[in-house]
């Protein structure tokens, strides 16, 4: 799950709650793969183009960590969604 600059935000005001199996820096060589798999950042206007910091990525546990702390309706509906996909996995 990619998550928005100003959205990171939150998890660096709570990284307790994000140990190294819930959330890890891509490296380079990884951003680079991930970019040339998906179409990301193709117009040129776009911020980010040549991003100066590696992306962050999160693991199954990092993402209802990450919905936990987002207030919103949608993270509401993402985190509920979430739950119900692991019951059903299980």
């Amino acid at each position: 799950m990619r998550v928005h600059q100003n959205k990171f935000a939150y998890v660096k005001r709570n990284i307790e709650r994000f140990p190294e199996d819930f959330m890890f820096q891509l490296t380079k060589e990884e951003a680079e793969f991930l970019k040339s798999q998906i179409v990301i950042l193709e117009k040129e206007d776009m911020r980010g183009k040549h991003a100066k910091y590696l992306p962050y990525a999160f693991t199954e546990h990092g993402v209802v960590m990450l919905a936990s702390l987002l207030r919103s309706e949608i993270a509401v509906t993402m985190s509920v969604q979430i739950t119900r996909a692991f019951v059903v996995a299980k």
